[in-house]
C-alpha cells in the first residue's frame, strides 16, 4: 500500500465523528461525558436562565441555538454531525 493511501487511512479512522443531543436536560447532562471520548459532542437547545450556554462548554460540549418550534432555526443543523440523539420532550398534544 503506498504511504500516501495508509496516512489518508490513519488520518480517517481517528477522526472525531461529531454528535447532537438536541435538549439540554438532564439525560444530556449524563451523555456528555460518556461521548466525549469519541465524539465532538453539540448541544442543541433554547440556552436561558435555566440552561445556561457556559455549564456545557465547561463539560466539553459545544453548543448551537436552536428552537423546536421556530423551524427556521433548525437549518443550523444541516450537516453539523453523524449522529443526532433527540431528548427535547414532545409538544403536548392539544385535545378539543
Amino acid at each position: 500500500m503506498p504511504i500516501f493511501q495508509s496516512r489518508i487511512q490513519f488520518h480517517r479512522s481517528n477522526k472525531l465523528r461529531h454528535c447532537v443531543l438536541i435538549g439540554g436536560g438532564d439525560i444530556a447532562r449524563r451523555l456528555v461525558p460518556l461521548l466525549l471520548p469519541r465524539y465532538t459532542v453539540w448541544i442543541a437547545s433554547r440556552f436561558g436562565a435555566d440552561n445556561p450556554v457556559q455549564k456545557w462548554r465547561q463539560m466539553g460540549a459545544r453548543t448551537i441555538t436552536i428552537d423546536l418550534d421556530q423551524p427556521n432555526t433548525l437549518a443550523r443543523l444541516h450537516g453539523l454531525a453523524q449522529f443526532f440523539i433527540i431528548l427535547a420532550p414532545p409538544k403536548p398534544i392539544e385535545l378539543i
